[in-house]
């Protein structure tokens, strides 16, 4: 057993907000056909390298939630959902200049 925690941090994948053009927060919108195809990729990129998770965590967010899962089902695993990685509540969706 190793001693050495390696920790992965990976965004969500690109999202309605993204499309919508506005800042998300914990607005709760789903990934768009571009954001699983990255995501996808990643996860792909992930097991090329021959890197395996003990354990995936994600926000209970629809965007980070089906990223994760599209991890999990690529490279093999479960996911854990935990709501405090959710983003900050920063209101409303506000629109980006």
């Amino acid at each position: 057993m190793s001693d050495r925690l390696i920790l992965y941090f990976m965004r969500h994948g690109w999202s309605a907000a993204d499309d919508e053009n506005v800042h998300g927060g914990r607005y709760d919108d789903s990934l768009t056909v571009k954001g699983r195809a990255q995501v996808l990729a990643r996860a792909r990129d992930f097991a090329a390298q021959g890197i395996k998770f003990d354990s995936i965590i994600a926000s209970s967010l629809r965007r980070a939630h089906e990223s994760a899962l599209i991890v999990a089902e690529t490279l093999g695993g479960t996911v854990e959902t935990d709501p405090d990685w959710m983003e900050f509540d920063d209101g409303a969706p506000v629109t980006r200049e």
